[in-house]
C-alpha cells in the first residue's frame, strides 16, 4: 500500500470521526433520547455503509459506465434503507420520551419530521461523497490524458490564470518547476516563468516519466538541465542567457537524485555516441541496435515487474484487442474483481489503454516497456 492510499484512508477516517462526534453530540434526538447514545453511533454506521457502497461500487459500476437510471435507483434505495434502519433503531426511545407530552396525531407528525431529517442528513452525506468521487476521477482522467499528450507531443498545455489563456510549453524548454503556496511556476531556459494552478505532485504526473525529479518540497528539476550538484545544492544552467540557478537539495531526495541522474547520464552518453547506422559491419550493427535500445530506455528508465496473473491478462488483451473485463474474466476463469485489479495496474504502467465509449469500447495493448 503506497503513501497516497494511506493518506486517503487517514483523511476519510478523520472525516468520519469528526462527523460522528458532531452529529451524535449535537443531534436533534439528544434532548429526548439521552440514553440512546450507543444507538446513534450504530445509526451512524448505517450512513458509512450507505456512502461507501455507492462510493466504491455503484458509482464506478453504474454511473461511470453510463447506466445513470440504474445508478440512481440503487443510490436512492440505499439512502432510504439506511434512513429507515436508523429511524427504526431509535423510534422506541423517541416514542417513550414523547408519548406523555404529545397527542396521537402529533406523534405521527413528529415521527414523519424525524424521518425526513434522517433522510435529509443521509442525502447530504451521499451528495458530498458523490461530488468528491466525480471530481477525483475527472482530475485523474485529465492528468492521465495530459500525460499521454505530453508523451506524444513532447509538450504540455497549461493555462495562464493572469492572462486567461492557454499556453503550450515544450518540455525541452523547461529548466525547473517551483511552487509558492497554490501557484506553480514553470521556469524556462530562456529565463521566463509561467504560472499555473498545479501541485508539484500533479506536475510529476503530467511530465513524461523519468524526465524530472523532485529535489525538495517546493522544486522539481528537469534531469536534462542539471549542470552540477553536491550534497546540499544543485546547479541548473539556463542556456539562453547563460545564467546559473542554484537550488537546495533536501536530504530526503538526495539518494534518488544520485541514482536517477547517474543512470540518466550513462544512457545519454550511449545515445550521443557517433552514428554507426551506415556501417555494414555486423558488430557495428549490433552496437547501433544497442544504442537505440538505450535511447528507448532513456525515455522510460523504470523496470516494470508484473505478476504471472497480470502477464496472462496482458497477453490476452494483446491477442484480443477491444475486450472488456467480463470477456477477460470468462476466458481466464478469474473473478471480475481480480481482473479489474490487474487491469488497473496495467493502465497505471501504461501497458494498456481504454479506447471508445463506455458501452462499445474496450482495452488495447500499447507499446510494452521493460517487463519482468
Amino acid at each position: 500500500m503506497n503513501i497516497k492510499k494511506i493518506l486517503t484512508i487517514v483523511y476519510h477516517s478523520l472525516f468520519w470521526i469528526i462527523a460522528c462526534l458532531v452529529f451524535t453530540h449535537n443531534s436533534y434526538m439528544r434532548p429526548i433520547a439521552v440514553g440512546a447514545l450507543y444507538k446513534e453511533y450504530l445509526s451512524f454506521a448505517f450512513i458509512v455503509i450507505m456512502v461507501y457502497s455507492n462510493y466504491l461500487y455503484f458509482i464506478p459500476r453504474y454511473f461511470q459506465k453510463g447506466k445513470i437510471k440504474l445508478f440512481w435507483l440503487f443510490a436512492i434505495s440505499t439512502i432510504l434503507l439506511a434512513a429507515l434502519g436508523e429511524f427504526m433503531l431509535v423510534k422506541p426511545n423517541i416514542y417513550y420520551c414523547i408519548v406523555r407530552s404529545l397527542k396521537p396525531d402529533e406523534i405521527d407528525k413528529y415521527f414523519r419530521a424525524i424521518l425526513f431529517l434522517i433522510i435529509f442528513r443521509d442525502l447530504c452525506f451521499f451528495l458530498f461523497f458523490f461530488l468528491h468521487k466525480i471530481y477525483k476521477d475527472l482530475s485523474e482522467k485529465y492528468l492521465y490524458e495530459q500525460h499521454i499528450l505530453s508523451q506524444k507531443t513532447k509538450s504540455i498545455i497549461i493555462t495562464q490564470p493572469e492572462r486567461k489563456k492557454y499556453c503550450e510549453i515544450y518540455i525541452q524548454d523547461i529548466a525547473y518547476v517551483s511552487q509558492n503556496r497554490n501557484i506553480t511556476s514553470f521556469h524556462l531556459i530562456n529565463g521566463t516563468a509561467i504560472n499555473q494552478y498545479f501541485s508539484l505532485s500533479q506536475v510529476e504526473q503530467l511530465l513524461p516519466e523519468n524526465t524530472c525529479l523532485r529535489i525538495n518540497k517546493t522544486n522539481v528539476v528537469m534531469l536534462s538541465q542539471i549542470m552540477s550538484y553536491n550534497e546540499s545544492t544543485i546547479v541548473l544552467k539556463l542556456k539562453e542567457n547563460d545564467e546559473h540557478v542554484q537550488l537546495p537539495i533536501s536530504e530526503k531526495y538526495l539518494k534518488d537524485l544520485l541514482h536517477s541522474y547517474n543512470k540518466y547520464n550513462k544512457l545519454r552518453d550511449k545515445v550521443n555516441t557517433k552514428d554507426m547506422a551506415n556501417s555494414s559491419n555486423g558488430e557495428n550493427k549490433l552496437e547501433v541496435k544497442k544504442v537505440a535500445d538505450d535511447k528507448s530506455k532513456l525515455e522510460d528508465l523504470r523496470e516494470i515487474k508484473l505478476r504471472p496473473t497480470a502477464k496472462e491478462i496482458l497477453l490476452f488483451i494483446k491477442n484480443n484487442p477491444g475486450c472488456k473485463v467480463k470477456d477477460i474474466s470468462k476466458k481466464v476463469n478469474w473473478t471480475d474483481k481480480t481482473v479489474e485489479y490487474h487491469v488497473k495496474n496495467l493502465k497505471k504502467y501504461k501497458l494498456i489503454e481504454y479506447k471508445g465509449d463506455l458501452r462499445t469500447g474496450g482495452y488495447y495493448a500499447v507499446k510494452q516497456k521493460n517487463i519482468n
